[in-house]
């Protein structure tokens, strides 16, 4: 927001000997607190019921001791005579009696008809309906009509009340009750912060250019008292940032809540009449409005320019307000038509045509003043910029002040800059030429500012070149183009329309007085013009050819010009660069170079790929032709251009995956040693590219991987098979065992990643070498497998991960360098993370046991360690030792099944009776007997350590071997607490740095499910379950206070779920007069008995 607007008639038309007075606004923050006493008066808040002991009394009246919730009156309509009273809580006969000293002092000094109005309202709050009939009676005009309709004692009355007093439905004006809560947020600000602004309503005062008066429109009006009188109407423009003063600590115009007009000084009755009041936010912005030395805008040839006294006054002027504007109307450009309004449909209207305006006053010779606003917007596919301007004065000719208009990424360092003299219009014209004259028509043909910077690029200023931040002036024949920094069209940010006072120095003898100039100058439909309409064209091509059964070729290509673009595409979505790309890939098999019978495979995948852009702007002036670059420079220089400009990629790989020997053979047998269980794989990949923003970035990746998998069907001895022969010996006649794994993989892995970047230094001023920056990263990774049937039901697997680093020396690789690489990569890299898993799956051979052939029974158990280092940081730095962690669990499950059929089925009697088809009371009972069909049930328990601060490494499975840390029971998933033995051992870091948490967990979980079918068809399902969840948690340290590693804040935290059988209480009914429930009044007594087992088991508690 920058003005406050408004539009008022002339307040002396009735009364031309008033004096006048002042109008004041207030722009922030107000006390709401309207009576002044600290309270929060509300209507709403006052009792319904009239009783004066829930109130309290003030200097002024009544306020309620309880603040409403709501902000509405009370629902019974006959209290609103006791609310709707104003903020002194008085009807008009408490106010008679509160303020009677004051109305018997007074009386003496007042007329009947005076002391009868005070008597009748000595608070003066009382409102009045503008069509109540005490008005209709009095034939009152409109001004008397709302002279009390701001009251606010009886301004939100009732239908009722309406209908009652003036038979009409609606009478209030408001239904809202009155508070000192302006903005209703339920608050009483006492804060007075704000601006205030002051504006003489004199009759002195009262002329076109002062007292912030823009505009004046005088008009023919007929009076009420009969005669035609040339009235005025005053357009009032206050800028936010002239105020007259501020009060209380306010500081800038970010949180304005609230604003106060109130009229003082006039020495009688005075009535303003408001056309329009609004606040005015305008795009453009005066420049430098506070005064800094550092925006002065002031010819080159002045050397540090001193502030002016000169001012700018930005607004608008319109057709619609300013037509009959003196001494020179607002009239449309020529050419110009103005645009139809399509929201009314019933007549022809049109939308109001307006120009941006700015007044300077007493601009100092060789000085601008200037508007500004930001503008983002790629000019490079139009050909000119347009625009009208207007410039009058009366004490200004001809020349005597310019336009300009600045282009740029900034306003004072990085602009184009055109001017042109202007025409002043003479007094009094209506002619639209006259007003508009075409010498100040402003064309601007945008190839001619790329030219001054061309120009400005080739030019030397004492033998070198012109220097950026030095103004450079190129002249298109009749006005002057001025370019500084590095302007772009591409990408501009910011527009700025001035008025300039020519410098007296660079103009001949006699052409300039060289004195301060006050002009008013109009800019009116700045517009862009013309485009350039360049076409291209594309093309792709692709050949695929395929070998036989060797593989097959792709080749793939394309090419696209400058202008390309979709047959809907805008004119700046279409391409700005010459784009060739060229794409070779191919699939091939070159084991069919081998006999068929040897079973070589190598699959092979080789691509070559090449981008190039060639942009048509030059990257480091965007808005010049990249081909206008080169047609200057000579062959070594074009060269260096085009490979700083181009934008050029280069990708090239070679994959070798899965390299193996097959067997030719299906029939042949699997051996630990066969070579077909190898393969080999190798993929190289590299990346080059170069651009305007970087120099040179080169990548390299390669991956090199060995793989061993066996895999066999185990073979079983059974040494008892053919020794026992009774089935009651089953347990023992299948006894068997494995002496070979059925299964066995090993796998190692090399990745390294390479990369070198080097950004360019763009900056012809300042240009320093940019140093290569490196990213690399080696990784090795090793897996390793075993599968082992070690019986028929007992199976064991293996598995163990290795991931680790080859660290590497920084930047190039080359000399020393290499020797340290090879070193680090023939030690297997240092290891980052080791992991492994066991599973042990064991099927109980309890079936075999004569009897037991119905249950069955599975176990499980697993176990998992991981150890992770810590960071190269502080492997690195003998300061910092935070150490490694270990962490392992296991898992222990158990899988009963009790198939109770196949026990009924062993008594004769049951088996017949649970036969399909039998029926009989007998065989029902016996079936209802043997309801129970099958239980079965899951058991889980899965411990945890998490040790952190632990210093061994990790050799072999998992192992330290130096150390003999963990030992074997950790590795294998033992949850003995190795706390004791670290420390004995000095496993644990003494780093006080080392803040994570020693952790052990347990989860026990435990189901069982039960089939019962009472019935041959009803089955019933019955399922139960119990879950514990425990976590214990410390902070396992080293104390420099006791000189040993402490268990510092130890707390375990875990949760427990059960389920329960509920149809023993599902039917419970509650007792008492209070329907009190007998089971959760024993649930809430438990919880008492809970709490004291818990506390038994805590020794902390």
């Amino acid at each position: 927001v920058q003005y406050i607007e408004f539009w008022v008639l002339d307040p002396f038309i009735y009364k031309p000997a008033s004096t006048g007075g002042d109008l004041y606004f207030n722009l922030g923050s107000l006390s709401e607190d309207i009576l002044k006493d600290g309270r929060k008066s509300l209507e709403n808040g006052l009792p319904a019921d009239g009783d004066v002991a829930k109130v309290d009394e003030t200097v002024w009246g009544r306020i309620a001791k309880l603040q409403p919730v709501v902000q509405s009156f009370d629902n019974d309509v006959t209290s609103r005579g006791l609310q709707d009273i104003g903020l002194d809580g008085l009807a008009d006969a408490d106010e008679r009696q509160k303020y009677a000293p004051f109305i018997g002092q007074i009386r003496s000094t007042l007329s009947a008809a005076a002391f009868s109005q005070l008597n009748n309202d000595p608070s003066s709050d009382n409102y009045l309906y503008f069509r109540g009939t005490q008005y209709d009676d009095a034939n009152a005009g409109i001004l008397r009509r709302y002279s009390q309709y701001n009251g606010i004692e009886g301004n939100s009355k009732t239908t009722e009340q309406s209908k009652s007093e003036l038979g009409l439905d609606n009478s209030a004006s408001t239904s809202l009750p009155d508070g000192e809560d302006i903005n209703r947020d339920n608050n009483m600000s006492q804060a007075d912060e704000y601006f205030q602004y002051r504006v003489s309503i004199r009759p002195q005062d009262m002329q076109v250019g002062q007292n912030f008066i823009t505009d004046k429109v005088t008009s023919q009006v007929k009076l009420a008292n009969g005669n035609t009188q040339a009235v005025n109407w005053y357009q009032f423009r206050v800028p936010i940032k002239s105020y007259q003063s501020k009060v209380g600590n306010i500081q800038d115009f970010k949180a304005i809540r609230f604003i106060r007009m109130f009229m003082t000084n006039f020495a009688d009755t005075s009535v303003l009449r408001f056309a329009r009041l609004q606040l005015i936010r305008g795009e453009w912005r005066a420049f430098n409005t506070e005064n800094s030395t550092a925006n002065i805008i002031a010819d080159p040839a002045i050397v540090n320019p001193s502030l002016d006294n000169s001012t700018i006054d930005v607004s608008t002027v319109n057709i619609e307000e300013n037509g009959n504007r003196t001494p020179i109307p607002y009239v449309v450009p020529p050419g110009i038509t103005r645009q139809r309004d399509f929201n009314n449909y019933n007549t022809n209207t049109q939308l109001n045509e307006q120009s941006l305006q700015t007044n300077v006053k007493n601009l100092r010779d060789g000085y601008s003043k200037a508007t500004f606003k930001t503008f983002y917007n790629d000019l490079r596919q139009y050909k000119s910029l347009e625009m009208f301007i207007h410039a009058e004065g009366t004490q200004v000719q001809n020349g005597d002040v310019s336009a300009f208009i600045r282009l740029g990424v900034d306003y004072i360092d990085n602009y184009y800059e055109y001017e042109i003299p202007l025409q002043i219009t003479a007094s009094a014209t209506r002619d639209g030429d006259a007003i508009w004259p075409e010498a100040n028509r402003l064309a601007l043909q945008l190839s001619i500012l790329t030219s001054a910077k061309t120009a400005r690029n080739n030019a030397l200023l004492n033998g070198a070149p012109w220097p950026l931040n030095i103004p450079y002036t190129f002249t298109d024949g009749a006005n002057k183009v001025t370019i500084k920094g590095q302007p772009d069209l591409s990408r501009l940010r910011t527009i700025m329309l001035g008025v300039r006072n020519p410098y007296r120095g660079n103009s001949p003898a006699g052409k300039d007085d060289g004195l301060d100039k006050t002009a008013i100058v109009w800019f009116n439909e700045l517009r862009l013009t013309g485009f350039k309409e360049q076409g291209g064209w594309a093309a792709t091509g692709r050949f695929n050819a395929k070998l036989a059964d060797l593989g097959d070729v792709n080749v793939s290509g394309s090419k696209s010009t400058i202008g390309f673009g979709t047959l809907d595409s805008r004119i700046n979505d279409r391409s700005r660069s010459d784009n060739q790309s060229i794409d070779v890939s191919a699939n091939m098999e070159l084991g069919k170079f081998f006999p068929t019978q040897s079973g070589v495979k190598i699959p092979v995948y080789v691509n070559y790929s090449n981008q190039k852009i060639t942009p048509q702007y030059d990257p480091s002036s965007p808005d010049i032709e990249l081909k206008a670059e080169l047609a200057q420079l000579s062959k070594p220089k074009q060269d260096s251009l085009l490979n700083v400009s181009e934008d050029y990629t280069v990708r090239k790989s070679i994959n070798l995956s899965n390299i193996r020997k097959v067997k030719t053979n299906p029939n042949a047998k699997n051996h630990l040693w066969d070579i077909e269980n190898l393969s080999a794989t190798y993929i190289y990949t590299q990346y080059e590219h170069h651009d305007f923003i970087t120099e040179n970035a080169f990548q390299k990746n390669y991956v090199v991987g060995l793989d061993y998998n066996y895999n066999n069907q185990p073979k079983f001895y059974s040494p008892f098979q053919k020794l026992i022969k009774s089935n009651m010996l089953k347990l023992f006649q299948d006894i068997n065992f494995s002496l070979l794994p059925s299964r066995l993989h090993f796998n190692i892995n090399l990745n390294r990643f390479y990369s070198e970047n080097t950004l360019r230094n763009n900056d012809p001023e300042n240009y320093i070498a940019i140093p290569t920056t490196f990213n690399k990263n080696f990784l090795i990774n090793r897996v390793y497998g075993i599968g082992w049937n070690l019986t028929k039901s007992l199976q064991m697997d293996f598995d163990a991960t290795n991931l680790g680093v080859i660290d590497e020396p920084t930047g190039r690789i080359n000399g020393l360098k290499q020797d340290t690489l090879w070193n680090n990569l023939k030690r297997l890299g240092r290891t980052t993370n080791y992991n492994h898993t066991i599973n042990f799956n064991y099927t109980t051979p309890i079936n075999k046991i004569p009897g037991f052939d119905w249950t069955s029974m599975v176990v499980r158990y697993s176990t998992q360690f991981n150890w992770n280092s810590q960071a190269l940081f502080s492997l690195n730095n003998p300061a910092f030792d935070v150490g490694n962690t270990i962490q392992n669990s296991r898992t222990i499950q158990l899988n009963p099944v009790l198939n109770l059929i196949g026990l009924y089925n062993k008594i004769p009697a049951l088996r017949k009776a649970n036969e399909a088809g039998k029926g009989g009371f007998g065989n029902l009972f016996l079936h209802m007997l043997t309801g129970l069909k099958n239980i079965s049930g899951t058991y889980t328990r899965t411990e945890g350590t998490f040790l952190p601060g632990y210093l061994p490494k990790t050799t072999f499975l998992g192992e330290d071997l130096n150390y003999n840390a963990p030992g074997i029971g950790f590795l294998l998933g033992s949850q003995s607490d190795i706390r004791s033995r670290a420390i004995s051992n000095g496993w644990i870091t003494t780093d006080t740095l080392q803040n994570q948490l020693y952790t052990k967990t347990l989860n026990e979980d435990m189901h069982l499910r039960g089939v019962v079918e009472p019935f041959p068809d009803l089955r019933i399902e019955l399922t139960a379950f119990r879950t514990q969840n425990l976590n214990y948690q410390t902070n396992f340290k080293y104390s420099p206070l006791t000189g040993s590693i402490e268990n510092l804040s130890p707390i375990t935290t875990g949760d427990y779920s059960i389920s329960y059988f509920t149809l023993p209480t599902a039917f419970s009914k509650n007792s008492g007069i209070n329907n009190n429930s007998a089971i959760f009044q024993k649930f809430l007594n438990n919880r008492s008995v809970i709490s004291q087992r818990l506390g038994r088991e805590n020794p902390n508690s």
